[in-house]
């Protein structure tokens, strides 16, 4: 089985949903300074890549540390979305056999080009 991480670096001046809520991380000792190093982290869950729990968006679900590592691993299908404005059912009946087949879908929209570029997607 191949294996793909999809995570980004946090960053400073990572790509955010919204101000204000872009990171801070800085770097309070150093191994070379001070024999060990600390970073300060302070950030919205929802920065960088992250997984949502059900308990974003109902009140009576789970969290994530209530769900087992093995929900997060599995087989997973690549859906093309670049140059596509919305995801239509149609579109995704071409690829009705591969996703009853896997366990997770991946759409690769083409964002990941801006990564670095864009700072904020909505100004609040």
């Amino acid at each position: 089985m191949r294996i793909v991480d999809l995570t980004h670096s946090l960053e400073n001046n990572m790509l955010i949903y919204a101000e204000p809520n872009r990171p801070n991380i800085k770097k309070v000792s150093t191994v070379e300074e001070n024999g060990y190093q600390e970073t300060f982290l302070s950030m919205f869950s929802h920065n960088g890549t992250h997984i949502d729990s059900t308990k974003h968006m109902n009140a009576k679900g789970k969290t994530l540390d209530l769900l087992e590592v093995d929900n997060f691993v599995g087989k997973a299908v690549l859906i093309e979305l670049e140059n596509k404005q919305t995801i239509e059912l149609e579109y995704l009946k071409e690829y009705k056999d591969k996703i009853d087949s896997c366990d997770f879908i991946i759409f690769k929209s083409g964002w990941d080009k801006y990564w670095g570029e864009l700072k904020c997607l909505v100004q609040l």
